[in-house]
C-alpha cells in the first residue's frame, strides 16, 4: 500500500477512535508482529508526522483540532499477563460491557506477545501498567504485575500453578486489580481519560526551584530506595502533607521532577520548607506509618486522600481468598505486621496456618520479617474488624480459642 492510502487509512481511524501509539498504529496498519514504539516510529513516524490532518500528543497520534479528551479510564478494559520467556497468556474482562483498551504490565510489546500466543485480537489502545506506576507512583523495577501489585498496595495472590489457565487469570486479576487502584489515584490527580493520561505521562522534565529550603536535590538523591513513610513541613513547623510509598527516593523525587501536575505540587513546591522520612520494613508498615502520621499531625492537604484512621489492634487480620476456600491471615502485634501466611483448604494444613499466625501475635518475632508480598487488605481492616474478621487476643479468647475463630472465619470446620 502506498504511503498517501496508509495515511487515509490512519487518519480515518483516528477519526472515529481515541488517540493512538505509532506502535498500535504500525502494528494494524503494516501487519507486523511484536514492535516497540522506537522501531514503529523508524517505519511510521516520519509519514504520520508529515501529514498536515495529524498532530503528536505525547506519544499518541490524533486529527488535529479533534476534541482534546481520550477514551475514559474507567472504561471497561481486558487485563492480559504474557510475559517474555515464559510460556504464559492470561485473560480477564472487567468492567460492564465490551472491553474498550487492554491493560498490561509490559505495554504494547505484551499485547503483541499475547495475541501471538493465544490468535486473539485485542482492544486499542494498549496501556501500560508499569509505565504509569513509574510516573504516578515512583515504582522501580522490572514489568511485574505482582511487583506493581505490592507497590501499590493491591491484594493478590501469587500464582503457583502451571504456565496456564486458573494461575495464568489470576496473574491477569493481578493486573486489573493494579490498574483498578491506579485509576483512582489518576482521578484524583486530575486524569480521567487516556489522552490525558498520555499528556502526564510525556510532561517534560523542568527542576525545581529549591531556594530558601532546608533540603536539596543532593538530599533527595540520598533517600533510601526502600518503603517508608515521608511528610513535608512549612517553615513554621506545620505538616503540610504525608505520604507513603514502597520506594521512598522515587516517590519523593517525583514531586519535584517535572512539571506540577496538580494544585497539590504547586503548593509543596512552594511552601515546603523541611522533609522528614521514616524507612520501615514493608509497605504495609508503610501504610500504617502513614496512618499514624496522618491521624498525628492532621496535615491540610491530605484531605482528599483516604486516610486509614488508628493503627490497628493486635490480632489475626482474616480476609477471604480470592478463589473458593482458604483465606489470607495477617498477624499484627505492636501496629506492624509481623507475619503473613495463607491458609487453604484442609484440616491439617488450616490448622497449621492459623496456629503459626495467631502464635506470631502472642510471641512475635524479634524482628519482623519484610512482608514481600503485601497487600492492600491492611487498608480495609476496619471494615474486616467491623465484620468481625480482626481476632484479637483476650476477646477472642487464649490461644486455642482465637485458633478456633480464624479457622471458623475461614469457612473450615
Amino acid at each position: 500500500m502506498k504511503g498517501p492510502a496508509l495515511v487515509d487509512r490512519i487518519v480515518a481511524s483516528l477519526a472515529d477512535g481515541p488517540p493512538r501509539s505509532t506502535a498500535d498504529l504500525a502494528r494494524e496498519f503494516l501487519r507486523v508482529g511484536v514492535l516497540d514504539e522506537a522501531t514503529a516510529e523508524s517505519l511510521l513516524g516520519g509519514l504520520l508526522a508529515a501529514d498536515p490532518r495529524l498532530e503528536r500528543l505525547g506519544t499518541v497520534w490524533r486529527v488535529r483540532g479533534s476534541a482534546a479528551r481520550g477514551l475514559p479510564l474507567r472504561a471497561p478494559f481486558a487485563a492480559v499477563v504474557a510475559p517474555h520467556g515464559v510460556p504464559l497468556a492470561g485473560f480477564l474482562a472487567r468492567g460492564p460491557g465490551k472491553p474498550a483498551m487492554t491493560v498490561c504490565a509490559g505495554g504494547e510489546a505484551e499485547a503483541a506477545r499475547f495475541e501471538e500466543r493465544t490468535g486473539r485480537k485485542l482492544p486499542r489502545p494498549v496501556l501500560s501498567l508499569a509505565e504509569v506506576a513509574r510516573r504516578l507512583r515512583g515504582h522501580r523495577g522490572r514489568a511485574d504485575p505482582v511487583a506493581i501489585a505490592e507497590s501499590l498496595g493491591c491484594p493478590h495472590v501469587e500464582p503457583v500453578e502451571g504456565a496456564g489457565g486458573p494461575a495464568a487469570d489470576r496473574l491477569a486479576a493481578v493486573v486489573a486489580d493494579a490498574w483498578a487502584a491506579l485509576v483512582e489515584e489518576l482521578a484524583l490527580e486530575g486524569v480521567g481519560d487516556t489522552l490525558a493520561l498520555h499528556r502526564m505521562l510525556e510532561a517534560a522534565l523542568e527542576p525545581a526551584d529549591f531556594e530558601g529550603k532546608a533540603f536539596g536535590p543532593s538530599d533527595l538523591r540520598c533517600l533510601p530506595e526502600l518503603p517508608g513513610a515521608y511528610r513535608f513541613l512549612a517553615a513554621d513547623g506545620t505538616t503540610i502533607y504525608v505520604g507513603q510509598s514502597a520506594n521512598l527516593r522515587a516517590r519523593v523525587c517525583s514531586y519535584f521532577a517535572g512539571s506540577p501536575r496538580d494544585e497539590k505540587d504547586r503548593l509543596l513546591r512552594a511552601e515546603s520548607f523541611r522533609l522528614e522520612t521514616r524507612t520501615v520494613d514493608s509497605v504495609p508498615d508503610a501504610l500504617l506509618a502513614e496512618a499514624e502520621w496522618i491521624r498525628r499531625f492532621e496535615p491540610r492537604l491530605n484531605v482528599k486522600r483516604r486516610a486509614l484512621g488508628p493503627a490497628p489492634p493486635d490480632g489475626v487480620l482474616v480476609a477471604p481468598a480470592p478463589w473458593r476456600g482458604g483465606a489470607a491471615l495477617f498477624s499484627i502485634a505492636g501496629g506492624r505486621l509481623v507475619r503473613r501466611r495463607l491458609l487453604l483448604p484442609g484440616p491439617r494444613r488450616a490448622r497449621r496456618a492459623a496456629a503459626e499466625a495467631v502464635d506470631a501475635v502472642l510471641s512475635p518475632p524479634p524482628a519482623p520479617p519484610r512482608a514481600d508480598r503485601a497487600a492492600r487488605l491492611l487498608r480495609t481492616w476496619m471494615r474486616l474488624r467491623e465484620d468481625r474478621r480482626l481476632i484479637e487476643p483476650g476477646r477472642d479468647g487464649g490461644r486455642e480459642e482465637m485458633i478456633g475463630r480464624v479457622l471458623q472465619l475461614s469457612g473450615e470446620p
